[in-house]
């Protein structure tokens, strides 16, 4: 969890970076129980192996096209790049970067299902959140 206490008046602000915790390092709360309290280069790791593949991007970027009835320009201009580069990402000739991963599957997300998007965690490992906490419960339990 976030060190807090210059925050809160309680440490003064010269002695606040000599009792914080290393960047990064987040916690997620289910009731009283911490859960997956990791540092933030654990949760890179999370997320990068949870992220979407590229063909699974392709897929996406087809199913919001059809559905949302948009044209190639305007998921373009929605995304920030050219009609040529969303035309590349559908045929496969090349393969969006990790923001621009990001960027589709959070539009998917808000678009085909809202209710799976419900705290932080949900967006750091691609909406896997619930997974992740049956995960540590069985740890916690063992």
């Amino acid at each position: 969890m976030w060190h807090n206490g210059y925050m809160e008046k309680k440490i003064p602000k010269s002695d606040a970076l000599r009792y914080s915790f290393p960047p990064y390092y987040v916690a997620a709360l289910d009731g009283k129980l911490p859960i997956l309290s990791l540092p933030g280069d654990l949760y890179e790791g999370l997320e990068r192996s949870l992220a979407p593949s590229a063909e699974d991007v392709r897929g996406i970027l087809l199913r919001l096209r059809r559905e949302l009835r948009w044209p190639r320009s305007a998921l373009a201009a929605f995304l920030g790049v050219s009609r040529d580069v969303v035309r590349r990402w559908e045929t496969g000739q090349r393969k969006p970067s990790g923001s621009a991963r990001r960027l589709i599957w959070l539009l998917n997300l808000l678009v085909r299902h809202p209710e799976k998007l419900t705290n932080g965690l949900d967006l750091i490992v691609w909406g896997k959140a619930d997974e992740i906490r049956k995960f540590s419960r069985t740890l916690t339990t063992a």
